[in-house]
């Protein structure tokens, strides 16, 4: 006869580090190789000083989705095996009321040293979170800080604003996406206020020898769910605080090119690496989403 396991903690019940591991590994095992130091004893001197100039914490709780139940925000070191030493990382669990969900915030393979505190406004908790660009040696100072002041909304963390909605609709977006290594992967998917998509994508090996390119050209009608939740983020974005221009510091990444076009006006956003902003992000993702959930057929000509 098996012996019965004792019932895992909530999220509201968790008084220790081993409890907070203990969620996070029933979620996803790869955090069986995450350890949590409430000392926040880390090896890299230079994020440990911002550890502590930050008052960041090991783990601490609070209600980021809003949804009358407590999350967590976890920092601790996340074990990549040999011969890379381990990094700092940070990750959320947030309780959905019929499951826990991790969110590793998207950009841990891509930045360096992330350093997150709950902060709150008006009553509010929002993240309050920093990353830095992967250093080249152990020794040189950490650069391109970049520091965001985050909400849970549409479904992910995406910059807090508290006056959304200047904008107004989009008339249209383009979402362009180009990946190249061992093989390529090069994508458009064009939206209209009414719905209207078009997507046309290519993949295939970069040495044309090695198999052939496969080409699809199609169309369809968002459904209004999904429109509706693209345009209530676009809108809750502030359009204007985007640069022309990110740039990542590691090679082989993807490319975004986001065009937002208003009445009168065009935003134009070039994304080195797709990670150039939390909302971006999750702009991207909604916009990939549409092609394995609507309804597409041959684009006629």
């Amino acid at each position: 006869m098996l012996a019965k396991q004792p019932p895992l903690p909530t999220i509201a019940s968790v008084r220790t580090a081993a409890e907070v591991l203990q969620l996070l590994a029933s979620v996803d095992a790869a955090y069986d190789h995450f350890t949590i130091d409430t000392a926040l004893r880390v090896p890299d001197p230079r994020v440990a000083w911002r550890y502590r100039e930050a008052g960041v914490r090991a783990w601490e709780r609070a209600d980021l989705d809003g949804n009358g139940r407590p999350d967590l925000v976890v920092t601790g070191l996340l074990e990549h095996g040999a011969p890379y030493p381990q990094t700092s990382a940070v990750v959320c669990l947030l309780d959905m009321g019929d499951s826990l969900v991790l969110d590793d915030l998207g950009r841990r393979y891509e930045r360096y040293g992330p350093v997150a505190r709950i902060v709150y406004q008006q009553g509010r908790p929002l993240l309050s979170y920093q990353d830095f660009a992967p250093p080249i040696l152990q020794v040189d100072s950490l650069r391109d800080a970049q520091a965001f002041l985050l909400t849970y909304r549409f479904g992910g963390f995406i910059e807090y604003n508290p006056r959304p909605g200047l904008h107004g609709p989009f008339d249209s977006l383009s979402y362009k996406h180009d990946f190249a290594y061992n093989d390529f992967n090069t994508s458009k998917l064009v939206l209209n206020a009414a719905g209207t998509a078009t997507y046309s994508a290519c993949k295939g090996p970069v040495l044309k020898e090695r198999g052939p390119t496969i080409c699809e050209q199609l169309t369809a009608t968002v459904a209004p769910v999904q429109l509706n939740e693209l345009m209530e983020l676009v809108n809750y974005l502030d359009a204007d605080q985007l640069q022309p221009r990110y740039r990542a510091f590691i090679n082989h990444v993807p490319a975004a090119t986001l065009t937002l076009a208003y009445r009168g006006r065009r935003i134009r956003v070039y994304d080195d690496g797709e990670k150039g902003t939390f909302g971006l992000m999750r702009i991207y993702e909604l916009l990939s989403n549409l092609r394995e959930t609507q309804q597409w057929q041959p684009l006629q000509r």
